[in-house]
């Protein structure tokens, strides 16, 4: 009897132990997935492109985009803030500018910071240019007065300035649509910002590639914002009230 007692304790004494080891092993895997998978669990999930292309289609003629929304900080929300309020024709897509897949939307290329002709022309990149044309000729009025764009940079030398680049604007129009844009921050509390707008000023943001390959050809006249992410993280509702007022004041220089 005392026999048999010992040898159901050592079996139960094994059974605990096998199970306490198999507990072990799924712990370890689950660290070592954690560590090591996490990588590859990340990459599979971005791999396939997750991103949003959204219009507002107010049969205007006169439309606003935020093509690198999420990569641009806070350009998606500005745009959205600004197509709640004003009757324009509105696109915003997001999530397609990453560095795992660095696709620019507003022309068929992929490639961030680079000069135009190292850019890389590849059939993705064509075929999510021709879905943001697409979007546009959907919702766009028969004549598109004005197209303008929104982005945001980092570079350290903009802190304190907007710049605007242009295309298919007579320099005399610039000027008077400077004027009536610098009065506009004044207006809205940003008046410590100075503004910059091609063909009148130095800038350093001139959308070359855009220009040669992407909407800004396709559509003039044309508005290429550029501000910088610290205006858009602090002062991101002023920003939105000088797109607000800003934009219509100067659709009389586009009738």
């Amino acid at each position: 009897m005392l026999k048999r007692k010992f040898a159901v304790r050592d079996s139960s004494s094994k059974y605990f132990n096998y199970l306490s080891f198999i507990s072990i092993l799924i712990i370890i895997n689950v660290i070592v997935l954690q560590i090591w998978g996490c990588g590859e669990l990340v990459l599979r999930r971005t791999a396939k492109l997750q991103a949003t292309m959204t219009v507002k289609d107010r049969s205007s003629s006169y439309l606003i985009a935020a093509p690198h929304g999420e990569w641009d900080l806070d350009t998606d929300s500005v745009v959205d803030s600004f197509c709640s309020s004003v009757s324009w024709d509105c696109v915003v897509a997001k999530g397609y500018r990453k560095d795992e897949h660095p696709i620019n939307v507003n022309r068929p290329t992929e490639g961030i910071k680079l000069k135009e002709e190292e850019e890389s022309h590849t059939d993705r990149a064509k075929k999510i240019y021709n879905q943001y044309i697409d979007r546009i000729e959907a919702i766009k009025a028969k004549t598109l007065k004005l197209y303008v764009e929104i982005h945001s940079n980092v570079r350290s030398k903009n802190k304190k300035r907007i710049e605007v680049a242009t295309n298919g604007i007579e320099e005399s129009d610039a000027e008077k649509i400077k004027s009536t844009l610098i009065g506009t921050l004044k207006s809205v509390g940003l008046s410590k910002y100075s503004l910059k707008m091609e063909d009148i000023d130095d800038i350093y943001y001139h959308a070359t590639s855009n220009k040669k390959n992407g909407a800004m050809k396709k559509y003039q006249p044309t508005l290429h914002f550029e501000f910088h992410s610290s205006m858009l993280e602090n002062s991101k509702s002023k920003v939105a009230q000088f797109l607000i007022k800003g934009l219509p004041a100067i659709t009389k220089y586009f009738p």
